[in-house]
C-alpha cells in the first residue's frame, strides 16, 4: 500500500511501518509537532481518491509550523539502509493566491525545523531534510553529521502547489559515512547541472532521531496542509 519498497528491503530482515491514517492520536506512533497552537487530526473529507488522511493546521502566525514526528527516535545513522517517505498536499493559505506554504520531510535528532525567519533549516545533532521554502519554487535538502559542517543543495525540480511523495533513502557509503538521497514523486533530486543530489554523511558519534512532516505558514494566515500517508523501513541490526 502507498509505496513499493527499494531493493534494500525486499526481504524479511527489516523492520518498518505504513500509516494510511485512518485514525491519528498523538503520542502513540506518531507525535504532534507544534511550534504554538497548530493542530493535527485524522481526516475523512477528502474525495479525491483518498479515504482517509491527516489535516494539519497552523497557528495564524508568521512562520508558524505543524506536523508529525515518530515518538520514538527510531533512526540512526550506521551501517544500513533506511527509507522514510510520505505524501504531502498543500495549496496557498488564505492570505495569498500565489504558493506559500513551506513544506518538511526529514530526520532529526532534536527539534528540527524551518527556520522561524528564512524558512530554511537550521540543523543541529544530526538531520537529514528535503523540504520547500516559503513560497519556495524547487524542492531543497540539507544533511549534518554530528559535530559536522552543514551541507545544503537546490535541485532544478518544480515545487509548486499540488501533491507530492517526498522520500529520503540513506545508503552505505562505507565503513565510516552513509550516503543520503533525495526523491520526489519517486524521482531522485537533481541539481542545476543535472547531477543526481547526494549527501556524504559521516556515521561517527551519530545521534538517534526522530522521522518528522511539517508545514509552514508564510503569513498570519492559517496554512493547512494534508499527509496522506507516512511510512519508514530500515534494516534490522
Amino acid at each position: 500500500m502507498g509505496t513499493n519498497l527499494t531493493n534494500h528491503f525486499r526481504d524479511l530482515n527489516v523492520e518498518s511501518n505504513f500509516d494510511d491514517f485512518y485514525n491519528y492520536t498523538t503520542a502513540g506512533l506518531w507525535t504532534t509537532v507544534a511550534a504554538s497552537s497548530g493542530t493535527v487530526a485524522a481526516d475523512d473529507t477528502q474525495t479525491s481518491g483518498k479515504v482517509s488522511d491527516i489535516l494539519v493546521t497552523t497557528a495564524a502566525t508568521a512562520h508558524d509550523y505543524a506536523g508529525i514526528k515518530t515518538t520514538k527516535q527510531n533512526f540512526l545513522f550506521d551501517l544500513r539502509p533506511m527509507q522514510l517517505y510520505g505524501q504531502f498536499t498543500w495549496g496557498a493559505n488564505a492570505a495569498s493566491t500565489a504558493q506559500s506554504a513551506g513544506v518538511m520531510l526529514g530526520f532529526g535528532s532534536t527539534a528540527t525545523t524551518m527556520s522561524m525567519t528564512t524558512g530554511a533549516p537550521t540543523l543541529t545533532g544530526t538531520a537529514a531534510v528535503l523540504y520547500r521554502s516559503e513560497s519556495g519554487t524547487v524542492w531543497k535538502c540539507s544533511s549534518l553529521a554530528h559535530g559536522g559542517t552543514q551541507t545544503d543543495s537546490t535541485s532544478n525540480v518544480s515545487a509548486v502547489d499540488g501533491t507530492y511523495k517526498l522520500e529520503i533513502g540513506v545508503s552505505v557509503w562505507d565503513s565510516a559515512n552513509v550516503l543520503v538521497n533525495y526523491f520526489v514523486n519517486d524521482i531522485q533530486l537533481t541539481d542545476a547541472n543535472n547531477i543526481p543530489i547526494q549527501h556524504k554523511v559521516a556515521i561517527a558519534s551519530a545521534d538517534k532521531m526522530n522521522g518528522f512532516g511539517l508545514f509552514q505558514a508564510l503569513t498570519t494566515s492559517v496554512q493547512t496542509g494534508n499527509i496522506g500517508y507516512f511510512g519508514y523501513a530500515q534494516r534490522r541490526i
